[in-house]
């Protein structure tokens, strides 16, 4: 199923909508602040499950979760003095930052020996509706990164592509194709993993 949902004004009806398909188990494909990535909730594994055969990923693959502000972020990361400084001023935007894991992660990814997770906090409007109406993160795989799909540009065919893999595609227009810069929160200072969309110049 795909819906259009406004950019700027994501209208609540379509955004509720979006928010139900995900609660009942879906997965999405939906828009960021850098390209469009395939959400679902953290608690379902089978959507994961279904990320991992297409993306061909290992149980050693770090996920990340699109979380609605720092405190929500601060719930699944841990995130000391010095990581709160970067973040604070880098997000929300297109960054994906490492961090030590909280326990508050699922059962099921700590018994996969998962010490961090990635955090993303987008700055997207459609997004943010979507994650105040759920009330907690949302796990997300970038579509780029995908083994066999090209760096799609049009959205129309993005959707294409991907409609035989994702129970509900959510058009919020074009996205683009870089992903997010990672950075590494682990250590300090922090350190850059990949270079992305988002500036690092708050950082040098």
């Amino acid at each position: 199923m795909l819906i259009s949902i406004h950019p700027d004004n994501p209208q609540p009806r379509l955004v509720q909508k979006a928010v139900d398909s995900i609660k009942s188990g879906q997965l999405v494909v939906y828009p960021t602040d850098s390209t469009y990535a395939f959400g679902w909730l953290p608690s379902e594994r089978a959507p994961q499950d279904r990320i991992a055969r297409l993306r061909r990923l290992d149980e050693k693959h770090l996920y990340a979760i699109a979380c609605r502000d720092l405190k929500q972020a601060a719930e699944f990361g841990k995130i000391d003095n010095d990581a709160f400084s970067v973040m604070k001023k880098l997000a929300p935007g297109p960054y994906t930052f490492v961090l030590p894991a909280t326990k508050q992660l699922p059962k099921r990814l700590h018994e996969a020996k998962r010490r961090t997770i990635g955090i993303r906090i987008p700055e997207n409007k459609i997004v943010q509706a979507m994650l105040a109406l759920l009330d907690e993160p949302l796990m997300t795989s970038s579509i780029p990164a995908m083994p066999g799909l090209p760096e799609f540009y049009d959205p129309d065919e993005l959707f294409e592509a991907l409609a035989a893999h994702a129970d509900l595609l959510i058009d919020g227009g074009v996205c683009g194709h870089e992903p997010t810069t990672l950075l590494d929160l682990l250590n300090e200072p922090a350190s850059v993993i990949r270079l992305g969309k988002g500036a690092i110049d708050a950082l040098l």
